[in-house]
């Protein structure tokens, strides 16, 4: 039976949840770093209240209302020093103001807003947006704009966003926009917004609905049209359990005599008819092979005073990123189970299986993967190399060519594995002979701009 909560407590848990809105800031707008709630980080409640001050005033008044709102302002502050006609002019544009701001309050939008997007999107393509807005109320909603505050930096509509010029009373629309996408990662789009500048277009009424979503954009990659592997001599017995097993069988290896225990449904008729006693099929496993996919993610960063992390992507890291793609693709689509390593702060491995959804996963990581400033190849050692090992083939995509890649590249020699080794730099680094001659190099250019298709 729950317990009556007593009526002097009621006013602090509102203001208890007050505050904690407070703290966690707008939701319809993007804040900065240093402003977002983190444990044990302090915020700033001057900060952070000009930042609701902003959202507000961006939420409220239409790009219109905003230039009218300031022309008065400075036509009130004019009229008090000197007497003149631009007073009258600014008690005219409030009469007008109050006038929108009361028909709009009459008519302003109670709405259920649904939007759809897919899970995921290549880089630079469109990505097409699907609303569903239901009118709740008896009187109709006219002028409405769909998520008319921007989104993430990265995201930005092809044209222009979605509106409805009309919804009738208790009616459902739909309506559709595009968004352009500049770069890989992975972004969350706030709850969609409705806002409605009817009559007059100065005060937005908005109303929200739904929750934040997640969009990822993986690299864009061209896929490639062959592949050469060192494949491995070991049989990856050990990596049938994390098969996926939907849409596999056994392969037909022989018929032999029935034995007790044997499945009755296995049995070949035809031959058992012919024969006159019970025959069954025999089937043998099947042996997969898997590749092991090494990321480097280390940028080296030149300048003294650098950001933790860059804002941009780095050419060469990108290029990793699409070649590693590309890679996935063509091996997901044959017989090869892919397991990709990348170095990070940990090194992080991801266990492929024989399944159209591996190709998916492995697009979902490379759109999170960030470059790192500290060099993380040194942690692919012990235990990992013995993992990568027992896969027996492996392709290193490196960003360039040092002690550590080299030391890197001769432990796994010296454990037997096959390797193609991939230097994602420039043309003069390969006359350099830093590196040996069986590595491959290639331009972060020639990547990205499509030009290789055999590997």
């Amino acid at each position: 039976m729950p317990i009556a909560m007593p009526k002097h407590s009621r006013p602090w848990q509102f203001l208890r949840s007050l505050h904690r809105r407070f703290r966690s800031g707008p939701e319809w707008i993007d804040l900065p770093d240093f402003l977002r709630k983190k444990e044990g980080k302090y915020q700033s409640p001057t900060l952070l209240m000009l930042a609701w001050a902003y959202a507000i005033y961006v939420r409220v008044l239409t790009v219109p209302g905003r230039m009218i709102i300031s022309t008065v302002g400075l036509l009130l502050f004019y009229s008090l020093i000197i007497e003149g006609p631009t007073r009258i002019f600014a008690f005219i544009v409030l009469a007008l103001l109050a006038v929108d701001v009361l028909a709009g309050f009459v008519f302003r939008p109670r709405l259920s807003i649904s939007r759809k997007l897919p899970e995921r999107a290549r880089a630079g393509s469109p990505v097409h947006i699907e609303y569903n807005i239901t009118n709740l109320r008896k009187l109709p909603a006219w002028n409405l704009r769909l998520d008319p505050i921007g989104q993430q930096k990265w995201l930005k509509f092809e044209a222009d966003i979605a509106s409805l010029d009309y919804v009738p009373p208790r009616g459902s629309v739909r309506a559709r926009a595009c968004i352009q996408t500049e770069r890989r990662g992975e972004y969350v789009l706030k709850p969609p917004i409705a806002s409605a500048a009817f009559p007059f277009g100065i005060v937005k009424w908005t109303c929200s609905g739904g929750s934040s979503q997640r969009l990822l954009i993986y690299p864009a990659f061209e896929p490639l049209n062959s592949l050469s592997l060192p494949l491995s001599s070991r049989l990856q017995r050990e990596g049938l359990s994390m098969v996926s097993r939907v849409g596999e069988s056994q392969e037909f290896h022989a018929c032999r005599d029935f034995r007790t225990g044997d499945n009755a449904k296995h049995i070949h008729w035809p031959t058992t008819a012919r024969r006159g006693q019970l025959i069954v099929r025999e089937f043998q496993e099947e042996f997969l092979c898997r590749v092991a996919v090494v990321l480097d993610t280390f940028i080296r960063q030149r300048r003294f005073f650098c950001p933790s992390r860059p804002r941009k992507g780095h050419p060469r890291l990108e290029a990793a990123l699409a070649l590693t793609a590309a890679l996935s693709h063509k091996l997901a689509h044959g017989d090869y189970v892919v397991d990709i390593f990348a170095a990070g702060p940990s090194v992080y491995h991801f266990k492929g299986g024989r399944s159209l959804a591996q190709i998916d996963q492995i697009l979902d990581i490379l759109a999170c993967v960030e470059s790192e400033v500290k060099d993380p190849m040194p942690l692919l050692s012990g235990k990992m190399l013995d993992e990568i090992s027992g896969i027996g083939s492996a392709v290193l995509l490196l960003l360039g060519w040092d002690q550590a890649r080299k030391e890197l590249v001769e432990s796994l020699g010296r454990h037997g594995i096959a390797l193609k080794v991939v230097i994602l730099g420039d043309q003069a680094d390969a006359h350099a002979g830093r590196a040996p001659e069986n590595c491959i190099f290639i331009s972060p250019e020639q990547v990205l701009s499509g030009q290789i298709r055999d590997l």
